[in-house]
């Protein structure tokens, strides 16, 4: 852990102006002290952030608490963020259970310069309920995660010499770092508290602090950098680039594991691009209660920011509601085709499918989801067809049991071919208007008929 040097006078400073520095005294009056053995350090490049641990009176045993100071060139601020942890969490800790990742809730203040008023919080308020003048920011962080593995037996994590195992079969932990938004409400100033993100078993956390098990790993929380960057631990941290699964929805959520999961190798090869080692850039996937798009509603939106290694994808819950589950996975599967094009368009993969050089530079100079749309109308039609019909078969088998009954046959490749069009024909690609009459015609027919037939539910 890399203690606060005292050297640090810009820090210190800031402290002693906005706060008293009895602040890291036990005797001080306001019932919170900070700790000086438990701070740590996060630096990247102009960005530098100090977590210290806080103690305060009366704090549940299942909450920790830090104070996170960040310096941004010459900018000093702070806010509190705290890590609550959950029962089942805590009745393993009782039982001796010492090595658990986190499970918990993670709740954090806005920024402030004033630090008296700062450690003065307590409890989330409705203090500013009465206050008209609010506007709506669209707040982007990052979270550090320290994921810690066991070996192969369960048994060890590292550190515990007692594990006999050696290789990939041992314990090891993995660095990652998660970009997650949130709508701001700002009074003037920031809210006093809100709750901003729900960790799931797979995480260690703990802060700048320590949790009530182990000694400190770091989760720290900041706004997003004007580069659209993640921010990495410092020294010998480093980060797996990855797939972030962040869907809170239970329909979207079990299609994409199984779109994830599936022996599908027109699906494979899309989400391959963005795990494990190597890959250029992350997919952070979500669902919210509604996409918007334009002003209008849609079923999912994609987004990048140049400069980013992040793609955004974000999945309409509301228009899942009404749709069938296969619907459901072409939307996520269509959105997987647009993070790829932006990723062979940032890295100049241009090579497969061998003519999209060719169909990408007839069309860049049309607005951005438009030219995605006409590249996947050209590109793109037959590996969603073909990627619809095994999915379905392999992955949605009562679903796909329940037509085969109804019709008395299989599902014809004119539903995938018209699933795949679907979403296209709405934007009038020119390869959608280059189709014939007929064909247009036997779509809508599909659509209207064998598509209706398809059931809501991920089974």
């Amino acid at each position: 852990m890399n203690k606060l040097a005292k050297h640090n006078g810009s820090v210190f400073e800031f402290i002693s102006k906005k706060g008293s520095k009895s602040i890291f005294s036990k005797g001080n009056n306001s019932g919170v002290y900070l700790d000086e053995e438990q701070i740590m350090k996060i630096k990247n490049g102009k960005y530098t952030s100090y977590s210290f641990l806080t103690h305060r009176e009366n704090l549940p045993k299942n909450v920790v608490e830090n104070l996170v100071v960040e310096q941004v060139n010459d900018t000093l601020r702070a806010y509190l963020i705290r890590y609550q942890y959950s029962d089942r969490y805590m009745d393993n800790l009782a039982k001796g259970v010492k090595n658990q990742r986190f499970d918990g809730t993670i709740i954090r203040t806005g920024y402030h310069t004033d630090l008296d008023a700062l450690l003065k919080m307590e409890e989330p308020s409705s203090v500013h309920e009465n206050l008209t003048r609010m506007t709506f920011n669209r707040v982007c962080y990052d979270i550090n995660l320290i994921i810690s593995y066991s070996c192969n037996s369960g048994k060890h994590f590292v550190g515990d010499d007692r594990c006999a195992l050696s290789g990939s079969a041992r314990a090891h932990n993995e660095y990652r770092t998660v970009t997650k938004c949130y709508n701001e409400i700002d009074y003037g100033w920031t809210p006093p508290m809100e709750q901003i993100d729900h960790i799931a078993d797979d995480y260690l956390g703990g802060g700048g602090g320590t949790p009530p098990s182990a000694p400190a790993v770091v989760v720290n929380i900041k706004r997003e950098r004007a580069d659209g960057g993640a921010t990495e631990i410092e020294d010998d941290g480093y980060i797996i680039d990855e797939i972030i699964d962040q869907i809170t929805n239970e329909k979207i959520k079990c299609l994409h594991d199984k779109l994830r999961s599936g022996n599908n190798d027109y699906v494979k090869e899309i989400f391959s691009k963005f795990e494990g080692n190597g890959t250029e850039f992350d997919i952070v996937i979500s669902s919210e209660n509604k996409v918007l798009y334009e002003g209008r509603e849609v079923n999912a939106k994609t987004s990048f920011t140049s400069g980013s290694k992040a793609i955004h994808i974000r999945i309409s819950e509301s228009k899942a509601v009404g749709r069938s589950a296969l619907e459901i996975a072409r939307t996520i599967f269509h959105e997987y085709i647009h993070a790829d094009i932006h990723r062979k368009i940032q890295t100049g993969d241009v090579s497969n499918p061998s003519d999209f050089k060719s169909v990408y530079e007839k069309y860049k100079s049309e607005r951005e989801e438009q030219y995605q749309h006409e590249m996947m109308g050209k590109l793109y039609v037959e590996t969603m067809r073909d990627a619809l019909k095994k999915f379905h078969k392999e992955q949605l088998t009562e679903d796909y049991n329940k037509f085969v009954k109804n019709y008395e046959r299989e599902p014809s490749d004119e539903l995938y071919e018209a699933l795949a069009w679907q979403g296209l024909k709405e934007h009038n690609v020119d390869a959608y208007k280059e189709l014939n009459p007929d064909k247009k015609k036997s779509i809508d027919e599909v659509l209207q008929t064998e598509a209706k037939m398809l059931t809501k539910n991920c089974n």
